[in-house]
């Protein structure tokens, strides 16, 4: 088992000892000083003692109150989880990967920091979350001494960055930068050590502690690293351990950006549009980056227009808006039927005035057992409007199973489009 960092010093060393038996010469590889059971060694001596009650202090007071990265998936994970994973990866351009590196020689930070600030000012956008946590892989090669080495070195930390919409991006960049140098000085305690001193809730098919890692790959041996960019761009993964991943490698072709992500929460069409505002992210922050990362435009030019012009012509605001403004505009449609605003606003209240006569209101559930249609779309909108929640039963279950068992969620098939252009979305039970 071995690490990136290892593979590099493979391929340097198979490329030197090559190119010295093309030219008939003694192959010129000094002998290492330490192997990897010396190092083995060094660490089990480090991590005990007062050593390792200093760092298992320092995580419980980093992480304390640290909320759970919820990623808005588009769908939730299986029963028993596959762990399939799938990837979508582009290159940046030269030019931009070196104005990433003049940003973060003015700011004092590393392209490391930048990227992962630019990563966590994404996921706010997604999320909403003031408050993230994400694991990044590091190469743990403390000793001078172990950087020849090959090996699995490799131990992930946790960096935690906290952040506003109103914040600019320097703004950002600075926390980000200050939270990662306090996270770096306690890399040496392995992950397995932290979960179990911490005992943070389970979940299968999911790590602990966090969902989404990020990992910056700085090659040490440039001509290896760049004449595998290509390989790496069309590169597949057939199993992942996290819900999504991005990596970052850097070569003199630019900087490849890569999204791994896992097939039972995520589509590959999701993680492309998370890709192009990725992207897209990287340009605004290059063009402005003192402007508040809540600005931060995500859409296209085009897409902007498309969109301003769309809400133009449905003349009202996205704010505020009700059933009745849209009048006989398709709501809701099936294979059967199709229903209007209107039709749809009259007998959601009908149903919801029945409801309440019968004892729905808050604290209260609501069961509804209709086949897929629009009547249980009514019935779901109903229970909201009466201010009930809902609970769905399956009409296929006999009734004692129904009695027995809890239902599982399941996703609404029909959709609608907010008005004034906002994105489509769609309702569950």
């Amino acid at each position: 088992m071995a690490d990136g960092w290892s593979i590099d010093i493979l391929m340097r060393d198979l490329n030197t000892a090559y190119q010295a038996s093309l030219q008939g010469r003694p192959v010129p590889l000094a002998p290492l000083r330490v192997q990897f059971a010396d190092f083995a060694r060094w660490q089990r001596a480090q991590l005990s003692g007062a050593h390792l009650d200093e760092l298992l202090a320092f995580w419980s007071g980093y992480l304390a109150g640290a909320p759970e990265l919820a990623l808005p998936a588009d769908r939730p994970p299986p029963p028993i989880p596959t762990r399939r994973a799938d990837v979508c990866a582009r290159l940046l351009a030269a030019p931009q990967r070196d104005a990433l590196y003049e940003l973060a020689r003015r700011a004092g930070a590393t392209v490391f920091q930048v990227l992962l600030a630019a990563f966590a000012a994404l996921l706010h956008r997604y999320t909403g979350q003031t408050d993230l946590v994400l694991g990044a892989p590091m190469a743990n090669r403390a000793p001078e001494e172990a950087e020849d080495l090959i090996g699995f070195f490799l131990n992930t930390i946790l960096l935690r960055v906290r952040l506003t919409s109103e914040q600019s991006f320097l703004q950002v960049l600075a926390a980000t930068r200050e939270s990662s140098v306090a996270a770096y000085s306690g890399q040496q305690l392995p992950f397995a050590r932290l979960v179990e001193h911490l005992q943070p809730r389970r979940a299968l098919g999911h790590n602990p502690l966090y969902r989404a890692t990020v990992q910056f790959f700085k090659s040490r041996h440039s001509t290896a690293r760049t004449s595998a960019l290509r390989e790496e761009i069309g590169y597949r993964r057939t199993a992942t351990n996290v819900d999504l991943a991005l990596d970052l490698f850097e070569s003199g072709e630019g900087l490849l950006s890569r999204f791994e992500f896992n097939c039972d929460v995520f589509d590959g069409a999701t993680v492309a549009r998370l890709l192009d505002h990725w992207e897209r992210m990287l340009a605004a922050i290059l063009a402005a980056p003192g402007q508040p990362i809540g600005t931060l435009p995500l859409t296209s030019t085009a897409d902007q227009a498309l969109l301003a012009a769309w809400a133009g012509q449905a003349q009202v605001p996205c704010t505020g808006w009700t059933f009745e403004s849209f009048g006989e505009r398709t709501a809701l449609t099936s294979p059967q039927a199709r229903l209007s605003y209107a039709e749809l606003d009259r007998r959601c209240g009908q149903l919801a005035t029945l409801l309440r006569a019968r004892g729905a209101g808050p604290e209260r559930v609501v069961a509804i057992r209709l086949a897929d249609g629009l009547d249980t779309a009514v019935a779901i909108l109903a229970a909201w409007r009466a201010e009930a929640a809902f609970v769905y039963l399956d009409p296929a279950l006999p009734p004692s199973a129904r009695r027995r068992s809890w239902p599982k969620p399941r996703r609404w098939p029909c959709s609608t489009m907010r008005p004034g252009g906002a994105r489509p979305w769609r309702m569950r039970r």
